[in-house]
């Protein structure tokens, strides 16, 4: 069996792929039946606009939500819940469309209903997805479900053509009713199959606050979410305005079915080929098919014929379909499974909830300046965000590992370089810089979980440079103390060591940690202030001398053994932390007020 359809072999994945098939055709003559229902009753392309985000739009509003409970609750419930949501919806449009009452507003709303669906479906969908194939075919399964999505793209909106002008849109909303069914039933058969992980219990707050966090120190996340969103706004107009670019052509709904289905069949054709032009291009994909899909756009606004127009659209459908599952593949396989619901959640915000905005903006734009120069003006902006989309520096695929975070870190060459932890204090040589091999050492999932679901983290006492630096050297443990919300402590240690920090005080200490993953890490730093005799001849107590003039807060109180001063007394200590973590308000405004005062002395000095 080929990579490319490899995961269909496992046999829940091949359930819901099958039923996604069925339930997107559905979709998609929903979406002919909708938009051209629409475009009849008003004549307006902002309605129809409308309309069309209409899907989508919840996704502003929910997605981040739905993701936090797709990491909270089984998954396959609340994709139960979100088809029960979107194929009511559908029914009642048929219901209403038959009987003669719909009404623009109506419509409208009805369309909002399913996409409160979507929004708790897509998030969902795609974190349950890994859960079905092994991590080496994620990049495979994705391609396969954008393939089932644009084999229903390819047919869905032709048939939808044919049954708006030979029957009405009412049967388009009623087939597009039934279909959910299908993803009904897939999802009671695999869901016995399924483990469900074990969830810990939080708020929906929390842990939406927690998703943020993670894209927001993830840089290369963040920046993906960046592309994804520029995209969605400059691509969106083809077909947004395409009902009403069709009828300028001199076209009806079957010719809009056909012009939808040709661009489904080149997307089809993207999906088939994208292992192919992905090994082909490789850094190189993004700016290709962005850019492609540009001016494929363009030519489809320029088109002066249906056939011409076709030509197009299929062109256009297939660089949107290499774009999309190339990034929605990197997303997948950045994020770790415990926060995928949320990571995936982002991604659809990204691309689904920013995509409506795009198409109200070509309906606002098609209606001043006419349906054809929208796409050339909506699908320039996409020609430039593919040239300039290098500068965003995603990985390959082959590049990504989870959780995938900023650019790794090359070891620096120094004139002596010792290799192994015990090897360093035997050195006469002071030590001018510590790092890891490899070099890319990640975090595991669980680490990282712990850090950001923590209300106080606690770094040292240890070693600076052989115990606590290298656990700070690995990039997702850094990042995820930078990225969490607790209160973060630096323990100085109480008497520096031999072959490491001979001679260094408290801003010794300091220092060295931020030469080595930057300011702004901690922000306390909590030293001995108890400082005595009684340590060995190659040993001296760590002085808080030069450390008023740390950034970071410095807290000085007794903590040292008495019994042997070259360690902290346990009991000291802790008693220590907890009153910094309970009264550090009062003490930053202490610390605040110190300040103040010796910026006063300072001037006044100055003065006299």
């Amino acid at each position: 069996m080929t990579s490319a359809v490899a995961p269909l072999q496992y046999g829940s994945f091949r359930t819901l792929w099958v039923a996604s098939v069925l339930s997107s055709v559905g979709s998609f003559i929903q979406s002919v039946a909708a938009s051209w229902l629409m475009f009849e009753l008003t004549r307006s392309n902002t309605w129809v606009g409308l309309m069309v985000a209409s899907t989508t739009l919840p996704l502003l509003f929910l997605a981040l939500a739905a993701g936090a409970l797709a990491d909270m609750f089984d998954r396959t419930k609340l994709m139960l819940v979100a088809h029960w949501i979107m194929g009511g919806s559908a029914l009642v449009m048929a219901i209403l469309t038959a009987l003669d009452r719909i009404t623009p507003g109506l419509l409208l709303g009805l369309g909002l209903v399913l996409g409160v669906g979507v929004a708790l479906n897509l998030p969902t969908w795609q974190a349950l997805l890994p859960d079905l194939v092994p991590r080496g075919m994620i990049a495979s399964a994705v391609a396969l479900q954008s393939a089932a999505f644009n084999v229903a793209r390819a047919v869905g909106p032709a048939i939808g053509g044919v049954i708006v002008v030979a029957i009405g849109p009412a049967a388009g909303f009623g087939i597009n009713a039934l279909t959910y069914g299908f993803v009904i039933a897939g999802l009671l058969i695999v869901a016995p199959t399924l483990t469900v992980p074990e969830r810990r219990s939080t708020s929906l707050a929390a842990a939406m606050g927690l998703g943020i966090r993670y894209a927001r120190f993830t840089p290369v996340f963040a920046r993906l979410l960046a592309l994804v969103s520029i995209f969605a706004v400059t691509s969106s107009v083809v077909q947004s305005v395409l009902p009403g670019h069709t009828e300028t052509l001199g076209g009806d709904a079957g010719t809009l079915g056909l012009l939808l289905g040709a661009m489904g069949a080149g997307a089809l054709l993207g999906a088939f080929t994208r292992q192919w032009f992905l090994h082909r291009f490789r850094r190189r994909a993004p700016m290709l098919t962005i850019t492609l899909f540009g001016l494929s756009g363009i030519g489809v606004g320029l088109a002066g014929s249906i056939p011409v127009a076709g030509v197009f659209m299929f062109l256009s459908g297939a660089f949107w379909v290499l774009t999309l599952t190339n990034l929605n593949a990197t997303a997948q396989l950045m994020a770790p499974e415990w926060i995928r619901g949320r990571a995936m959640s982002l991604y659809s915000l990204a691309f689904g909830g920013i995509l409506p905005i795009g198409s109200i903006i070509a309906g606002i734009v098609a209606d001043a300046v006419g349906t054809g120069m929208a796409m050339v003006i909506l699908c320039s902006g996409s020609v430039i965000l593919g040239v300039v989309s290098p500068r965003f520096r995603l990985p390959t695929l082959e590049e990504v590992e989870s959780p995938e975070f900023s650019a790794e870190r090359e070891a620096p060459i120094h004139e002596e370089t010792i290799e192994g932890e015990s090897n360093i204090t035997g050195s006469d040589s002071r030590i001018k810089e510590v790092y890891l091999l490899p070099d890319n050492t990640q975090a595991s999932p669980e680490a990282i979980r712990a850090i950001l679901e923590a209300d106080l983290i606690v770094v040292g006492p240890g070693s600076l440079f052989t115990s606590v630096l290298p656990n700070l050297l690995v990039d997702g443990i850094r990042r995820s103390i930078k990225a969490s919300a607790a209160v973060k402590v630096y323990i100085c240690n109480v008497a520096t060591q031999h072959g490491e920090t001979d001679g260094f005080d408290v801003a010794d200490h300091v220092r060295v940690l931020e030469s080595h993953v930057g300011r702004g890490l901690f922000q306390y730093v909590l030293a001995n202030s108890n400082i005595g005799n009684g340590l060995p001849e190659d040993s001296e107590p760590v002085r808080i001398d030069g450390g008023q003039g740390l950034r970071t807060r410095l807290m000085s109180t007794d903590v040292v053994s008495e019994e042997n001063r070259y360690h902290h007394d346990a009991k000291k200590l802790g008693t220590a932390i907890i009153r910094l973590y309970y009264d550090r308000n009062h003490l930053e405004q202490t610390a605040l007020l110190e300040e103040e005062e010796e910026a006063e002395d300072r001037v006044v000095g100055a003065l006299d």
